[in-house]
């Protein structure tokens, strides 16, 4: 089932799965607006569009979190611009030093400090989200490590139930996508984000997971499921590191993102893609990038909407 801009449209899916994407009606965030926005170093009360233009603009741009994000960028206020680097435990100081330059009274306008707190916690929280995913990223798979291994061998079990793994060092990962016997040399590009994005996926996700896999293995259309995982957690990352994300995220989660709506956006990315390289019917595998590209282009142009919201659920649990 898909979401867009309030209307149902139904589309052919697997029966355990649906995928829901949320385009939200600029109407529905009408009563959720802050009463202010803040220009270059000015505090610009909301104004019918036929008075100095004000409002034109909030008319126009619904994301909050980007225009306030923007405006305390170019701010010539250190305190405006200290803002969106702020620490969660200095987060109301710095809001009330705002309101102070701001001359702005919480008795008269109760709903600007609050409106100010959420867009604040997810300008810095996605900041945040960004070291967080890059730390795992730049961390190396280390087979001396055991919770490595233990994630690893995690993922074959999830993958591969009926089946046990006859030693480390084996052809067998190649059944599940892998390149070599080590799985360890394929995870040198995304180090651990790349390996604990393909458990999240199989762990929450595993019936799905399995029947990409099971598809992965088409006589001519096949691909290496670990290996496109990887290249998935790439893109993902490539596109939260670009700021590409930023709607998706501060349409989804009112404070700050977390680590785990990063793995459901990843999750997101494999069951679409599964999908699009089927519907594509490509020739060969040597084509895989240039699939990718057309993919990534795709995902791109929903991100430009600044009320793009992805989802992936179970069926059951809509």
């Amino acid at each position: 089932m898909i979401v867009h801009n309030g209307r149902l449209t139904s589309r052919q899916t697997d029966p355990s799965l649906e995928v829901q994407r949320f385009v939200a009606r600029s109407e529905r965030r009408q009563e959720s607006r802050p009463p202010y926005t803040f220009g270059k170093d000015i505090v610009i009360l909301e104004m019918p569009t036929s008075e100095k233009g004000g409002s034109a603009f909030l008319e126009q741009n619904h994301n909050y979190p980007v225009l306030e994000e923007y405006a305390l960028k170019c701010s010539k206020s250190k305190v405006l611009r200290r803002a969106i680097n702020v620490d969660v435990d200095d987060l109301d100081k710095c809001l009330m030093d705002i309101m102070k330059v701001k001359k702005i009274h919480v008795q008269k306008d109760p709903r600007f400090k609050l409106s100010l707190r959420v867009c604040v916690l997810q300008i810095s929280g996605y900041k945040q989200l960004y070291l967080c995913v890059e730390n795992l990223r730049k961390q190396p798979y280390d087979s001396n490590n055991e919770d490595h291994e233990e994630q690893l061998t995690e993922l074959w079990n999830l993958l591969m139930p009926n089946q046990a793994l006859k030693s480390r060092i084996t052809k067998q990962w190649g059944d599940i996508g892998f390149q070599g016997d080590d799985p360890k040399t394929d995870f040198r590009g995304m180090g651990m984000l790349g390996l604990v994005n393909l458990v999240y996926f199989s762990k929450h996700y595993t019936e799905e997971s399995r029947q990409i896999l099971s598809r992965s293995n088409h006589p001519k259309m096949g691909f290496s499921y670990a290996i496109v995982g990887i290249n998935l957690t790439e893109m993902a990352y490539s596109l939260l590191r670009s700021d590409a994300l930023k709607s998706h995220l501060y349409n989804l989660i009112p404070g700050v993102p977390q680590l785990e709506h990063f793995h459901q956006f990843y999750c997101y990315l494999m069951y679409e893609f599964d999908k699009f390289w089927f519907q594509e019917e490509p020739e060969s595998i040597m084509l895989f990038n240039q699939y990718r590209e057309k993919f990534q282009n795709r995902i791109k142009g929903l991100l430009i909407n600044q009320n793009v919201m992805f989802t992936l659920r179970k069926a059951n649990s809509l």
